[in-house]
């Protein structure tokens, strides 16, 4: 098995539902792997923030539907969740927030839980983006994308990179 390796370029917002985000990833992640030569792909590691509010179910049951017939059929959706961070501009202070304090914070004020000043800056919780893929790849790969390395792999198969995307289903290109 072969781990690739998807770096985020930025932290761009993107607002979805999980079937547009699920349907989004699917198609990329599927037509990324067809011009690699993967054979198949066996898990996609996902970060986003808590305040994506995903369900991991529901974007499981959406990504099974979507991959049918594909190279990504069967594959296993992990997800880590991001707190919800913020960085106070007037104080200096970082702080993490529960989804209960979250929840709870008056909406028409968000302050600083230390200086209660309201120049703060979301620093986490808002993201996601696909941090890392596990696939099979074809060994006779000879695509110039491809890098034959597999050094840093616990097998010798070839290692597969692509500069990671954001996921936006909202005007179907990369970001």
């Amino acid at each position: 098995m072969l781990r690739l390796l998807l770096k985020p370029q930025n932290n761009s917002e993107v607002d979805m539902h999980e079937m547009n985000v699920i349907g989004t990833l699917a198609a990329r992640v599927v037509k990324w792997g067809n011009q690699n030569n993967v054979k198949k792909i066996l898990e996609i590691n996902i970060v986003c923030g808590q305040l994506r509010m995903f369900d991991l179910d529901f974007m499981q049951r959406y990504f099974n539907i979507f991959t049918r017939g594909t190279i990504a059929e069967g594959a296993k959706l992990e997800l880590t969740v991001r707190p919800i961070g913020y960085h106070c501009c007037a104080c200096g202070a970082e702080y993490k927030m529960t989804s209960r304090e979250w929840l709870n914070m008056d909406v028409n004020r968000a302050a600083c839980i230390y200086c209660d000043s309201e120049n703060i800056t979301l620093t986490s919780g808002g993201e996601y983006f696909v941090s890392n893929i596990l696939a099979d790849v074809d060994d006779d790969n000879e695509d110039p994308s491809v890098a034959m390395t597999g050094s840093s792999l616990q097998s010798s198969r070839p290692q597969v990179s692509m500069d990671n995307e954001f996921i936006d289903s909202r005007d179907g290109a990369r970001s």
